[in-house]
Formats: C-alpha cells, sequence, structure tokens
C-alpha cells in the first residue's frame, strides 16, 4: 500500500539509485502470491462449498506454463543459533532456509574447569556478536560432575516444524539427559 504513495516511492527511488517498475500492482502481487500458497495448503479438514463452484487456484499467470511456475516455500525468517564463550554467536539454522527443518551439532564442551552447569542462550539474528542478536530463549544444563574443561560434551538440536514452530533441545552425551530450550514468553 505504501508504495502507492508518490513520496515512498520517489524515497525508495533514491535510495535504491534504480527506478521503480511501476507497471504492476502491488494489491494483486499480494493477492496472487497468497492464492499460490492457499493451492499449496492443506488443510486438516476438507473445504465445504456450498455454491457448488470450482475454485481455479494455482492457475499459471498469463504466458507462464504450469512447469515454469514458481514454487514457493516457506523458509527460515531470521537466523537462528546459540551464544558460546567470548559472545560468539554459532548459527545452526540460516535465515532462507527452508522448513519443516532439524538440525543436530556436536561438539560443544564446558569451557572451564570443574564447571557443575552450563548456560546456552538461543538467539535470532544474523551478527556474529551473539548479544547484538535477539536473545529469544535459553536451556541450563545443572547437576555437572566436576571435570576438566572440554570433558563435558553437549549436542543441540534446532527444529522448525511445517507451521515454523520452533523447538530446541541440548543433550549431555555423557548421561544421554536431554534439556529442552525455554523460549521467552511471547516468542
Amino acid at each position: 500500500g505504501s508504495s502507492k504513495i508518490p513520496q515512498v516511492r520517489d524515497l525508495l527511488a533514491e535510495r535504491f539509485r534504480k527506478p521503480l517498475k511501476s507497471d504492476l500492482n502491488p494489491d494483486e502481487i499480494v493477492a496472487l502470491g497468497a492464492a499460490r500458497m492457499g493451492v499449496q495448503f492443506t488443510p486438516s479438514l476438507g473445504p465445504e462449498l456450498r455454491d457448488g463452484v470450482d475454485l481455479k487456484l494455482g492457475a499459471p499467470a498469463a504466458g507462464q506454463s504450469q512447469a515454469t511456475a514458481p514454487d514457493i516455500i516457506d523458509v527460515v525468517s531470521h537466523t537462528l543459533g546459540i551464544g558460546l564463550k567470548d559472545d560468539v554467536y554459532d548459527a545452526l539454522i540460516p535465515k532462507d532456509h527452508a522448513i519443516p527443518h532439524e538440525v543436530t551439532r556436536s561438539g560443544y564442551t564446558t569451557a572451564e574447569d570443574d564447571q557443575r552447569s552450563v548456560w546456552i542462550p538461543v538467539y535470532q539474528g544474523d551478527n556474529p556478536k551473539a548479544s547484538l542478536n535477539h536473545k529469544i530463549g535459553e536451556v541450563v544444563v545443572d547437576g555437572l560432575e566436576p571435570r576438566r574443561k572440554g570433558e563435558h560434551k553437549f549436542d543441540v538440536t534446532f527444529a522448525l516444524d511445517e507451521k515454523g514452530i520452533f523447538a530446541g533441545r541440548i543433550l549431555h552425551v555423557q548421561t544421554q539427559r536431554s534439556e529442552p530450550v525455554k523460549l521467552h514468553r511471547g516468542e
């Protein structure tokens, strides 16, 4: 809608140093995208069509064959990862990756001698410094036996289901104890 405002159009053209394509109606583009998403949606209940009219969604655009029609897939909107020692951000699921998706990464260890717990913050964002990303949750693994640094091993699993719902867990390899990521309220 805002792209129809002349001043907004001028600012965008100035910002990107390119002329704006103005022969397309933004409302129609959004409606077309929604219709294509609707075609790929599989509802859990069948539709109730009372008027007997067949829906003809998913037809290719004018001049476009079904074979060349673009596929629309859901993707991760923000990179998801964990914070490590020295404010390092380790991205586990990159932005724009297709969902559903699950990843497990091994090789995490304690950072100090005699650690009895580990605290792992979970972030979304793309900054290499963990603290400059948006913290969405955390997990604490308590009750570790005192050992030298690096002796406790952890696997981290992040998953996004087909609806984009996040679930994460940390597995303490030696005990096979798994702790879920606790998301902050409203996330």
